[in-house]
């Protein structure tokens, strides 16, 4: 509580569509007094255009069908179950990014709600050191169960399932 003066906040407003997930607004705060870190997108989709401001810089980025903000990127792989996705476009940090995706096949995994069958896949964007890892289970409409993130090759964080209620 000493560093923050509130707490991280992110929210994503969005729409289920017949081509899939639509933001509609984000925004992230960082929970400190000047919000350094601050970032919001507004998705205009009738004009086709995002704005976009990061550190208190606004800018105005052309918009088309898929992209999402980085909130939703694990929604749309839940929505999309990883088999097919290969790719997408990410509003993060005022510019458009784009992340990649790459199915490494199937694999049980031991958990503590039990013995699963997933599908591992990788997520990365081309030029950055960092990658992520994530095992979905199909049984669960592609609950991610796992999740492992490197930064230069090195494991720096990790999240494992406990418990799923409502499946």
């Amino acid at each position: 509580r000493m560093l923050r003066s509130k707490p991280i906040a992110e929210s994503t407003d969005f729409r289920l569509t017949a081509s899939g997930l639509q933001p509609l607004a984000y925004e992230f705060q960082d929970g400190s007094k000047r919000n350094k870190r601050g970032e919001s997108a507004t998705f205009d989709w009738e004009q086709k255009v995002v704005m976009a401001s990061y550190k208190g810089e606004a800018t105005q980025l052309p918009l088309q069908t898929g992209v999402v903000d980085r909130n939703l990127v694990p929604l749309m792989m839940m929505h999309q179950c990883p088999k097919t996705l290969t790719q997408t476009q990410v509003v993060s940090r005022g510019s458009i990014r784009n992340y990649k995706f790459q199915s490494l096949g199937p694999e049980t995994i031991d958990t503590a709600i039990g013995r699963l069958d997933t599908i591992k896949v990788k997520q990365w964007r081309e030029g950055s050191s960092r990658s992520t890892i994530s095992w979905v289970s199909p049984k669960h409409n592609c609950l991610f169960v796992r999740i492992h993130q490197f930064k230069e090759d090195k494991q720096v964080g990790r999240l494992t399932i406990r418990s799923v209620k409502g499946l």
